[in-house]
């Protein structure tokens, strides 16, 4: 089961849009779109253009709002973190920011738990 999945076909059922309109629209096979819903697939997480950044292309196709788009986000990381996998653009962000992956290292080493962790996003959403 893919709870990025089960979120995406929430969402496209909301709106009440096809597979098949939002495959096309997005430029991928109906079958990529049916098999993201049911978890054959896992979310997409490659460089390849039809694909880069497809969650984000997603959420705007389905409008969905800052906090729908942050959820289907993090049901992506979440769903590619327990097939041992974290998505292209944290990647890119870890390497391009040498800082980021020392706080990581940091935090792991600290072993912060929810509540730490809550902390620390409540003060970046205050910037």
């Amino acid at each position: 089961m893919s709870r990025f999945g089960d979120y995406l076909k929430e969402k496209r059922l909301e709106k009440g849009i096809t597979t098949r309109n939002m495959a096309s629209d997005l430029g991928v096979s109906v079958s990529y779109i049916s098999e993201l819903e049911s978890g054959v697939k896992m979310p997409p997480n490659s460089k390849e253009e039809k694909y880069n950044n497809l969650v984000d292309k997603i959420a705007s196709f389905l409008e969905l709002n800052e906090e729908e788009s942050s959820r289907l986000r993090n049901l992506a990381d979440s769903d590619l973190g327990a097939k041992g996998y974290l998505s292209t653009d944290m990647t890119d962000y870890i390497n391009n920011v040498p800082l980021a992956m020392a706080a990581l290292r940091k935090a792991k080493d600290a072993n912060l738990s929810d509540s730490e962790w809550n902390e620390i996003i409540e003060n970046m959403d205050k910037k």
